[in-house]
């Protein structure tokens, strides 16, 4: 009997261990395909998209009653340039994508309006832009991250009328 069951947990053991192995290269064959499709897609939705911006340091935005206009960004690939709305003023500057879904933005100025009935606080919004280091897209949103902490900022693809 000790031998039988010996044989028993030897076969379930080698038949378990042949599973795996194949269930984990067919995983990771079919994770890479899908890690290559999913780089090209974000890299085309990422630039020439209106990005509204629904969270700041994990706050809900709201868009201000007295401003019809949402805080947002574009990035334009033709001259690798940024720009939008930060709820007050428009404002501009430059990015450079690098491998590994990074990105580096560098903010050259902004329109110097005076909103003193302004709720929401663009300085904080103008600082996340810079503090930025790499993106995440995922169902058609926008993290913009530093490190591997948090999100920073989480916007929403606005589709153009």
């Amino acid at each position: 009997m000790f031998k039988t069951l010996n044989a028993i947990l030897i076969l379930s053991f080698i038949f378990t261990l042949g599973c795996q192995s194949n269930d984990k290269s067919n995983f990771q064959v079919k994770k890479e395909d899908d890690l290559n499709i999913q780089s090209i897609e974000m890299g085309q939705k990422l630039v020439n998209t209106h990005w509204k911006l629904i969270e700041l340091y994990g706050k809900p935005i709201t868009q201000h009653i007295n401003n019809p206009q949402d805080v947002h960004l574009i990035l334009n690939p033709s001259n690798n340039s940024i720009s939008g709305f930060a709820g007050c003023n428009q404002f501009f500057g430059d990015y450079e994508l690098k491998a590994g879904m990074r990105i580096n933005i560098s903010l050259s100025g902004s329109t110097l309006k005076a909103c003193h009935d302004a709720a929401f606080d663009e300085h904080t919004f103008l600082s996340v832009l810079e503090l930025t280091d790499n993106y995440i897209i995922y169902k058609e949103q926008l993290q913009l991250n530093v490190g591997r902490r948090a999100p920073l900022a989480v916007f929403k693809a606005m589709v153009a009328d």
